[in-house]
């Protein structure tokens, strides 16, 4: 059904959750609090990834919804480098003032690994992104979101990486059965971005056509300008014959 980035893999979790729902004329409507957490080992009985942390959430008057969470890393293998006692601390707060308007932001700072096979290391990071979903009409949705990461050497704070994701999703339902979807993206990480409609009609649980494609483009050196390095189209159609 899909890609497995992950195996080998065997891990436990343990989570305890409190809930207390407030009184409907209160600020706070609902609070939460969770303490967990996870311990990954391989086949080969080397311990993966161990952390320990806890979240409190609550939703308040007015739509607004926040979690925040802290988490103590003791440790997270990579490549034979073992990073140790790192902290990461994060935010999430979403905030709905209508039916059609759907607000969200999150962020994060501590330390994580960086993710290089030939110079691993322990990074000071930070991350922020949000998330929109606008239902202009009935008919029509748009959902733009943006991602920044960077992470700095913890000695001498140079950088090892820093960049943005802008992506924005753009959907027409036609009717119940047929629909469009367009979306466009821009990385920074590699200087490229591509374009993605897909047409589709699903008039019943059995029944799908789509067809589509994707076009993407990077920049050209010397030229400063943006040219299509790929291309491709594609369709799918199922039908179930019932005997």
């Amino acid at each position: 059904m899909g890609f497995v980035t992950q195996n080998s893999i065997r891990y436990v979790t343990l989570t305890h959750e409190y809930q207390h729902f407030f009184d409907k004329e209160k600020f706070i409507k609902q609070l939460g609090v969770n303490l967990n957490s996870k311990l990954n080992f391989n086949y080969a009985t080397t311990r993966k990834y161990f952390d320990v942390g806890s979240s409190l959430y609550m939703q308040l008057s007015g739509n607004i919804q926040t979690e925040i969470s802290y988490y103590y890393i003791l440790n997270e293998e990579f490549e034979g480098f073992n990073g140790q006692k790192m902290n990461d601390f994060s935010i999430f707060t979403s905030y709905n003032p209508t039916e059609r308007v759907r607000l969200g932001i999150f962020s994060s700072i501590g330390e994580s690994l960086r993710y290089d096979a030939e110079e691993p290391a322990v990074g000071d990071s930070f991350f922020i992104g949000t998330f929109n979903n606008f239902q202009i009409t009935p008919k029509l949705r748009v959902s733009p979101s943006f991602r920044y990461s960077q992470l700095k050497n913890k000695t001498d704070q140079s950088l090892y990486f820093k960049g943005f994701i802008a992506r924005t999703n753009i959907n027409y339902q036609f009717n119940a059965n047929f629909s469009l979807r367009l979306i466009g993206e821009f990385n920074e990480f590699n200087d490229a971005f591509f374009i993605q409609p897909l047409l589709k009609w699903n008039p019943n649980p059995f029944t799908i056509f789509y067809i589509g494609g994707t076009n993407g483009y990077s920049s050209l050196e010397p030229e400063k300008r943006y040219a299509i390095d790929n291309s491709q189209v594609y369709l799918k159609f199922q039908y179930l014959i019932d005997f």
